[in-house]
């Protein structure tokens, strides 16, 4: 029975008790206490319990503090709330009820006995199984009387934004075929990072940090010279991420499926190094496509950008560059990247063709193996002088049955003829082991 029921109830009784007080007086019914005196208890009891509950929020202060607003598929979000009764009248209960949109977020408590001048405090940890954004927050609190006839809320405005990145797995194996620029094909652009290339010096400009300054020529001109450097010569590395919506399907589950997972040793130690994919190809597809921008980017330290087409026609991209940076844009995009793509990955290729440059390595991440007209379109930028590789993430083992069993391994055996290597990612795999490219060469027309 809900508190309201509960209060009309006892306002019906209280208005039936003083009806039956004027209706029968004492020279008629000898009664005429008993109903006077439920009157008044029933009055009483309504009066107390609304003062009750309307004070019991009254001199609470609510904090929350987030450990971080960015984290990753496998790893916790850690929050801490803290509830304080500044006044000097215990709270009987109060129940402080979580609305964020995280999925398995349990951060609702009910306190009892909230002692005058005290606080209670507990650790929210929660596991992150599904990329994307989500709210953190509002919390709303609750406080009655102890009879329960009467329920008062406050909602508390605490409100953050949490971004869950996608999985990104350590790739030790993974070898990319070589991509630096031929003969005097060099471009000269100037980049904040600090290279290997050191073009130039100019004034110190405040801003700029002291592992730039030129020592030797602030030493003879008097003043700060900052040095100037270039991009690396390697080529640049795109990754085309194929995101049309036929290409992707998901299998209904309630269990993820067990993934690969090596985790940085950030990882909380309750982790036990598995994590959870959502058992759909674009889940696969974009940690995939994760797992290598962060090995370009980290660890060998390769300009990269990603382009794809994500939502109807429009083109969605991230210029390339260098670093941490770059590889927290490029997870930030990842997020809450959907496949509702209108675009087929065989015009993708052809309209990207005209944006990379000479040399250019090209990661191409597709379920697409029912329409493999974009395996001839791959040959464009390898036969200008690029290089590419596939990655193709097998929707066969998506499916319950088994039709179109094969057609993942032909689009591999095609692309290996056209010189390009491949990598079939399928349900269940590690992606350490599945990111491992056929060993093939690389054919130059």
């Amino acid at each position: 029975m809900t508190a309201l029921r509960r209060s009309w109830m006892v306002l019906g009784l209280w208005l039936t008790s003083s009806l039956l007080a004027i209706l029968f007086p004492t020279e008629i019914v000898n009664g005429h206490d008993l109903f006077l005196n439920l009157s008044y208890l029933f009055g009483s009891l309504l009066m107390i319990s609304y003062l009750w509950a309307r004070f019991s929020l009254l001199g609470l202060r609510v904090t929350r503090r987030v450990h971080t607003l960015r984290t990753y598929v496998g790893h916790y979000a850690e929050e801490i709330i803290t509830v304080e009764n500044y006044s000097v009248l215990p709270k009987l209960y109060v129940e402080v009820r979580d609305y964020s949109d995280l999925p398995f977020h349990r951060a609702s408590r009910v306190l009892s006995g909230l002692a005058g001048r005290s606080q209670r405090s507990w650790m929210v940890r929660t596991p992150c199984y599904q990329r994307g954004r989500f709210r953190i927050g509002p919390l709303v609190l609750c406080a009655g009387d102890p009879f329960g006839l009467f329920l008062f809320q406050r909602e508390i405005g605490l409100t953050s934004v949490l971004t869950v990145y996608p999985f990104t797995a350590e790739l030790p194996g993974f070898s990319p075929p070589t991509a630096e620029r031929e003969g005097n094909v060099w471009q000269r652009r100037h980049t904040y990072d600090v290279t290997i290339n050191a073009a130039s010096v100019r004034e110190y400009v405040p801003g700029d940090s002291f592992n730039r300054i030129h020592w030797p020529s602030s030493a003879r001109l008097g003043r700060l010279i900052v040095k100037e450097f270039e991009r690396d010569a390697l080529a640049e590395v795109w990754l085309v991420l194929d995101m049309e919506q036929r290409a992707h399907i998901a299998r209904q589950t309630d269990e993820g499926d067990r993934v690969d997972l090596s985790p940085p040793s950030h990882v909380p130690p309750e982790n036990p190094g598995i994590t959870l994919l959502m058992p759909a190809t674009q889940e696969y597809a974009v940690a995939s496509a994760a797992s290598l921008a962060r090995h370009f980017l980290l660890e060998r330290n390769w300009p990269l950008g990603l382009v794809t087409y994500a939502y109807g026609q429009r083109r969605t991209f991230v210029p390339p560059d260098y670093g941490a940076r770059q590889l927290d844009r490029v997870l930030s995009l990842l997020a809450v990247l959907q496949p509702m793509g209108g675009v087929s990955l065989a015009q993708v290729l052809e309209m990207e063709n005209a944006y990379l440059t000479r040399n250019a390595l090209l990661l191409i991440i597709t379920s697409s193996v029912y329409d493999p007209q974009w395996v001839a379109a791959v040959q464009h930028p390898v036969w200008r002088g690029g290089r590419a590789m596939v990655v193709l993430i097998d929707p066969v083992s998506f499916l319950s049955e088994s039709a179109a069993i094969g057609a993942t391994e032909a689009v591999s055996l095609a692309l290996q003829e056209r010189g390009v290597p491949c990598s079939i990612v399928r349900r269940g795999d590690h992606l350490s082991d599945a990111l491992r490219f056929s060993r093939v060469d690389i054919l130059f027309r």
